[in-house]
């Protein structure tokens, strides 16, 4: 499957920086300039940014994509936050730092999702983790402790292991 320019029921574009494979079957993709596919099996679905509509992709380069136990669709940009897609409605909800700072930074690089509901988020500027039950967003530059630093504060990927243990 590839981009051609003038098809619409291709690929919005051809640099695919990320992958999630849904539990309906469905293939998300997000891509490098070209936004958000899904592939059905047999069709692409396309979300693109639209600044004309508050409902639409909050940024068209789309770095990490993952589901959670609900079946949303969290959606991390290099610029435009953090969103959860509600794949059945269409609709999106964005999380960014214009109304009050809930990101380190709204350049995301990776999702997690980990135990007891939490998401870990990857980002320019350390980590940010969002637990789905109580709504609450935490910010770490450092261990949970506070006694060690990142060595670097741009986090590429993050992973949480069998016990637990958090990757970065």
């Amino acid at each position: 499957y590839q981009h051609i320019p003038g098809q619409a029921g291709s690929l919005t574009n051809n640099v695919i920086v990320a992958l999630c494979a849904a539990r309906d079957g469905k293939i998300w993709i997000g891509t490098y300039l070209g936004g958000l596919d899904c592939f059905d099996g047999q069709r692409f679905i396309h979300y693109k940014h639209d600044s004309q509509d508050s409902n639409s992709l909050a940024n068209n380069n789309v770095w990490s994509i993952v589901e959670d136990k609900d079946g949303y669709i969290w959606i991390g940009t290099l610029g435009g936050g953090l969103q959860r897609l509600n794949p059945k409605t269409g609709q999106f909800v964005t999380f960014n730092n214009r109304k009050r700072e809930l990101l380190t930074s709204e350049y995301i690089s990776s999702l997690c999702m980990g135990r007891d509901d939490i998401l870990y988020i990857g980002t320019a500027i350390g980590i940010t983790t969002y637990n789905l039950r109580t709504g609450v967003f935490e910010r770490f530059h450092t261990n949970k402790r506070g006694n060690q630093n990142f060595s670097n504060q741009n986090v590429n990927q993050l992973y949480e292991d069998s016990r637990g243990l958090l990757w970065v």
